[in-house]
């Protein structure tokens, strides 16, 4: 008979699965201690959820190639930068920035895994399709 515990690659999926919920049925009165403008908690929610999503890719990308992490930097440095900037000068256009930032990067490392998943596909389903580009 199989445990019911996780294990550590199943822990984390569940917590970051856990933690997104938490930001969705989370009240707004919750987020009043950055800001009470609707539109702002709005902004925040998504921002939440792209940084959890985010997070969820982190491990596979530390495990790619250097031009992925390069990348993965390239995003989420100047992206974390901006949520920062904003939390302390409260300015919503540095929340705008942060916010697409975020979520730039959570899609570009989502659809290189894709791509790097289906090229790989690709060249064990059909044998000599590796060797062909486009």
């Amino acid at each position: 008979m199989r445990g019911t515990t996780l294990g550590p690659r199943q822990a984390r999926p569940a917590a970051l699965g856990l933690l997104a919920l938490a930001v969705v049925v989370l009240p707004d009165a919750a987020f009043s201690v950055v800001t009470e403008k609707p539109a702002e908690v709005f902004i925040l929610r998504m921002m939440t959820l792209a940084g959890v999503s985010l997070l969820a890719i982190v491990p596979w990308a530390a495990e790619a190639d250097g031009q992925v992490r390069r990348r993965l930097r390239r995003w989420s440095i100047p992206g974390m930068a901006a949520s920062t900037t904003y939390l302390v000068s409260t300015d919503p256009l540095y929340l705008i920035l942060g916010f697409c930032l975020l979520v730039g990067g959570t899609l570009d490392m989502w659809m290189t895994r894709a791509h790097l998943a289906s090229d790989s596909l690709r060249s064990t389903a059909i044998p000599g399709e590796g060797d062909r580009r486009h």
